[in-house]
């Protein structure tokens, strides 16, 4: 796959956010870890990306960065619509498809709509944009987006999402609670 067509379609397939990982192989991810050490495009882009959200923060309110930035996520999650589609209306089939690919452990509560997802250890986040040393850790809310707009396609209700863990606040894995309306 070329770079370009790689990055161009990395939010279509989820990448936007902590999510995206599972959706690459690993072998694929660690063929683009070698690519990136021969292309400095790669972190010419990651740190352009990285002073785009700072200018966000820099020129907005906490709680409008936050919408921004969590609008990336859900158009993320809008764009990935494929990748989960065949598990709208049945959360058990998302749970295990998310087994296969990205997800350590599952704890569901069922009756009282709380879903928590720990991610495999990673030690990096999962969007190509990202370079976790140099991006604001708020950019997360990137990962809550996308948890929302998933989740709610998913269950047809509305969501809450948080984070529980994540790689940018220096843990090992991104792991989200899902609160289901």
């Amino acid at each position: 796959m070329k770079r370009k067509d790689f990055l161009g379609s990395a939010c279509k397939i989820g990448l936007c956010s902590c999510v995206g990982l599972p959706m690459i192989s690993s072998d694929l991810f660690a063929a683009d870890d070698e690519k990136k050490k021969d292309d400095w495009r790669i972190g010419f882009m990651q740190k352009r990306f990285s002073k785009l959200i700072d200018a966000i923060q820099s020129n907005s309110s906490p709680e409008q960065t936050e919408k921004m930035i969590e609008a990336l996520g859900k158009a993320c999650g809008e764009d990935s619509k494929t990748w989960y589609a065949n598990n709208i209306g049945n959360i058990e089939g998302m749970l295990d498809q998310l087994k296969k690919t990205w997800i350590e452990t599952v704890e569901y509560d069922k009756e009282k709509g709380v879903i928590k997802l720990y991610g495999k250890k990673t030690g990096k986040c999962g969007c190509p944009f990202v370079d976790g040393s140099k991006i604001s850790k708020e950019f997360c809310n990137c990962s809550i987006g996308y948890q929302k707009e998933v989740w709610s396609n998913i269950s047809g209700k509305n969501v809450d999402a948080s984070i529980i863990e994540s790689v940018l606040y220096g843990a090992e894995r991104c792991s989200f609670m899902i609160k289901i309306g």
